[in-house]
């Protein structure tokens, strides 16, 4: 078995202060070799602008309520509030908006490494 350093695979940021990623959305990246995992804090009515990815990511609200439309050509809003999550495929187009003051956990696969 391979030596493995227990300590650096601890992220002790995830209480620091996080850094603004767009108006209203702070964002904490975490990177592990096959997947990027986020934690947004969302300010009520900020907006991740409309946008796909070649990423299967998974969103799951852990407090406040979310409206993420989904899709191009029938777009459809779904709400999500606490506990709630949606799995969206590589290339879905779409859009986050913080109904209210909203956190977030978020797992994309493969890894994103053009986040930091």
């Amino acid at each position: 078995m391979t030596s493995v350093d227990l300590e650096a695979l601890v992220d002790r940021r995830v209480n620091a202060p996080y850094p603004e990623a767009l108006p209203g959305v702070q964002r904490h990246v975490s990177q592990a070799d096959a997947f990027t995992v986020l934690r947004l804090r969302l300010a009520a009515g900020s907006v991740l602008p409309r946008h796909e990815h070649e990423h299967e990511q998974y969103i799951h609200v852990v407090t406040g309520t979310l409206a993420v439309t989904l899709g191009s050509t029938e777009p459809r809003t779904l709400t999500l509030g606490p506990g709630d999550a949606v799995r969206l495929p590589a290339w879905l187009p779409h859009e986050t908006r913080a109904v209210t003051d909203a956190e977030t956990l978020e797992v994309f696969a493969p890894r994103r490494g053009e986040l930091s």
